[in-house]
């Protein structure tokens, strides 16, 4: 998160009484990383310069993350120079400094444990200040007690994130872990996430955990609706779902799942104008409704670090998707003041990745097209580069899906002839474990529900699954190494 041109009360504020820090311990490590070449390799990936409570010490770590940067040796010599050359050798105590820091320590054996030690004292001290934060504003009549709580979850949250990351796993790992989903998969096991429409799910695979997919289209594409039907689709199969909708309120959201549920006209279960007939049929849906595993957050303008947060009490109850209607709404208060709408949207596309990735889930978030798409000639099929006001969230995404009704653009037949009315095209523009291409659904009007186009007589639809779940293994491990890995490995 870019603080740098937004210092905040918590980094400002001053202190009253000494923090917890063990000067003896910095120049131990400090030393240790001078006189040994690769001892760096052993605390890089935790220790930063902000667990030195010394400032002249902090100067030298930063000059030795410098000279590792650029591949530079790193001893008494050249440390003394990089200080010379950043102007800081005098701040920190001159040439005589660095060399008594070579003289603290005879070995490099125990750097990884005190490193460790020095972190500590750090995060001691980063809950020192926010507890005197809190204790010095909790009676201000002026502050927003709210706004007090988002800084201080925003702060908590960058010092976890900056020490909690994955390690690395060898190959016998990886091996492991896939004996492991293969045993799963025969017991009917998987952490795939299907969208309950047999024929795109066989085509291109489910939602992956770990990973951000994008719902795409111009206003009156039917993005919500997919969404509801994708919702109840997993429902009905057991799946435990979760929807934060930023611009619909919960109770409308109620109609329209209840009237995917039941085929009864949303507008007639909202007014109370059905008939007898409607009336049981919604009686007998309500059994089946209500006893899917559905959460629903209708809190507008939600910020990332809130919906972090509710999205981990979610995980907690066993939630396996989270949807997101829709991505422009997120806020951001961790953003420098006076940054772009860009800027604000690139941020949370980078969080929801993030949040997929710590807790393990497929997060699934609707995305508002540009205007282009309407100023263009031809079919307006949308394209990867009408996505609104951001690229960063092409480059999250593991899958990109266009909702496109040429209906609505009065297009009412194909090249062929063929009859496009009441018909939606699904389209893959990406997906980064699988192929990419387009399939159909029917779209129906009055309910907002999306559903297949035609009726599988061949096959069985738990078949379709099934063949989805054999065709995902390989799909399962390469998520897998990349989520250890953080790199993206080609599609074969």
């Amino acid at each position: 998160m870019n603080r740098k041109n937004n210092k905040s009360d918590f980094q400002a504020i001053n202190f009253n009484k000494a923090m917890p820090y063990a000067l003896d311990l910095e120049q131990a490590v400090l030393g240790g990383l001078l006189i040994e070449k690769e001892a760096i390799l052993k605390v890089i990936n935790f220790l930063h310069a902000d667990c030195f409570y010394s400032s002249a010490n902090k100067l030298v770590y930063t000059a030795i993350l410098e000279l590792y940067e650029f591949s530079f040796p790193i001893d008494m010599l050249t440390i003394t120079e990089r200080l010379r050359k950043n102007g800081h050798l005098n701040g920190v105590g001159g040439a005589a400094y660095v060399a008594e820091l070579t003289m603290r320590v005879a070995s490099t054996a125990n750097l990884e444990y005190h490193a460790r030690i020095l972190c500590q004292y750090y995060v001691r001290r980063q809950m020192g200040r926010h507890a005197l934060l809190i204790n010095s504003k909790f009676d201000d009549a002026t502050v927003d007690p709210f706004d007090l709580l988002d800084e201080v979850q925003v702060e908590l949250y960058n010092i976890q994130s900056s020490f909690f990351k994955k390690p690395y796993s060898t190959l016998v790992d990886l091996i492991g872990e896939y004996h492991k989903y293969l045993a799963d998969l025969k017991e009917g096991i998987t952490n795939v996430v299907y969208r309950g429409f047999a024929e795109i799910d066989s085509a291109f695979g489910g939602y992956l955990p770990g990973d951000v997919y994008i719902i795409a289209g111009r206003p009156g594409m039917g993005k919500t609706g997919l969404m509801l039907s994708e919702a109840i689709n997993m429902a009905r199969m057991g799946t435990k779902v979760a929807i934060f909708s930023l611009e619909m309120a919960q109770l409308e959201l109620l109609f329209r799942l209840v009237a995917i549920e039941s085929d009864i006209d949303s507008r007639k279960i909202r007014e109370g104008e059905m008939d007898e007939a409607e009336r049981e049929v919604l009686e007998r849906a309500k059994n089946d409704f209500f006893s899917y595993d559905l959460f629903i957050d209708d809190t507008s303008a939600i910020d990332i670090m809130e919906l972090r947060a509710k999205a981990q009490q979610l995980v907690k109850k066993g939630v396996k998707i989270i949807y997101i209607d829709y991505l422009q709404l997120v806020t951001c208060r961790s953003v420098r003041k006076g940054a772009t709408r860009e800027e604000v949207i690139s941020e949370v596309s980078r969080m929801l990745k993030k949040i997929a990735k710590d807790f393990n889930i497929p997060i699934v978030a609707l995305s508002q097209l540009s205007r282009s798409v309407e100023v263009r000639g031809g079919s307006k099929r949308p394209q990867l580069s009408d996505l609104r006001e951001s690229g960063q969230i092409e480059q999250d995404a593991a899958g990109v899906a266009f909702v496109y009704r040429p209906e609505y653009y009065q297009i009412m037949e194909d090249e062929d002839g063929l009859s496009l009315k009441g018909k939606a095209e699904i389209i893959i523009a990406k997906n980064r474990h699988g192929s990419v291409g387009s399939k159909w659904l029917r779209f129906v009007q009055t309910l907002t529900k999306f559903e297949e186009v035609e009726v599988f007589e061949e096959i069985e639809t738990e078949d379709f699954y099934e063949e989805a779940r054999k065709s995902n293994e390989n799909m399962i491990i390469r998520q897998s190494r990349m989520n250890k890995g953080e790199g993206e490995i080609p599609f074969e």
